[in-house]
């Protein structure tokens, strides 16, 4: 949590350099947790992997659409309204603490 509060701040309403930290944070998480090597994986793999794990079946799909969709932005032009950052930050916080 204190990573993804620092990404965010980091990244102000900057939405492509918020993506690309969320995407680090999220891998992480993905490597300690279920040793999932997100890095290695393409998208549907990725997908596929992270729907095989314990979590409850809504936290596996937002998950797992969390990291694709922030892997993609990394790479593509991205803009996003104000406090799109901040909305963002705040659905992962929500969803990763009932985990």
């Amino acid at each position: 949590m204190e990573r993804l509060a620092l990404v965010r701040k980091e990244a102000g309403e900057d939405l492509k350099k918020f993506q690309a930290g969320v995407y680090r944070v999220l891998a992480d998480y993905l490597l300690d947790r279920f040793g999932i090597r997100a890095d290695e994986l393409d998208d549907e793999k990725l997908v596929e992997a992270v729907m095989g794990t314990d979590l409850p079946v809504v936290a596996r799909e937002k998950l797992a659409g969390w990291v694709v969709t922030a892997r993609l932005d990394k790479f593509r032009p991205v803009a996003g309204s104000p406090g799109e950052t901040m909305r963002r930050a705040s659905e992962i916080r929500e969803t990763l603490e009932t985990m």
